[in-house]
Order: C-alpha cells, then structure tokens, then sequence
C-alpha cells in the first residue's frame, strides 16, 4: 500500500483512508479497527453496535505477527436526511445507519 509510512499505526491507516475516499464521508465518523489472531477459527469480531444502537467507538489495532490472521474493518456512521416519510432505516431512531466494510487476510511469513 503506497503512500502508508511503515509502520503502519491506526491513526496512519485511517489518514490514508480518508484520502482514498470521496469528500462525501467525513473522516471523523470513520473507525478503524484491526484484529489479529493466529488461525481463521480463533478470529472474534466484536459487534461494536449494541440492542440499544449504541455505538462502540473503542477499537482495537493488532496488526499480527507473520502467519496471523488479520481482519481489517471500517465503521462508519451515516446519517440519514430523509426519515419523515415513514421510511427510517436508522438504527432505534438514531437517524444513522452503521455501514461496515471488512477484510480478511493471513499475513505473509516474513
């Protein structure tokens, strides 16, 4: 990934986010958050979004050691401006849907 000083901490990797994303998102309601574990059936993945819709900011960023598997995932909150028309698909009337993106990789035995 060109353009991400090594190495890479979360704070690095959300500023080169932000900088591949349109001017459509605001990068301050963008969260990084990165976990590691050593085989694919040790991942666990918090849902960082509880019954009450209420959003878990405190994420984690755990890179890995060679051979890890890493889950890199975005959350971002989006709020919604149409909502009076009997169509409000916020979260408990947040007036905000939660859009998540996710990738999952081994890291290379260096």
């Amino acid at each position: 990934m060109s353009g991400v000083a090594s190495p890479c901490t979360q704070a690095t990797f959300k500023t080169y986010v932000c900088s591949q994303i349109p001017a459509l998102f605001d990068c301050n309601s963008l969260y990084v958050d990165v976990t590691s574990s050593s085989s694919f059936s040790a991942v666990t993945l918090p849902t960082h979004l509880d019954a009450a819709c209420n959003f878990d900011t405190n994420m984690s960023y755990s890179a890995g050691n060679a051979g890890d598997i890493v889950v890199v995932r975005l959350f971002y909150q989006w709020p919604l401006f149409v909502t009076g028309l009997s169509y409000n698909i916020g979260c408990g009337g947040t007036k905000k849907r939660l859009l998540v993106a996710t990738a999952a990789f081994k890291n290379e035995p260096y």
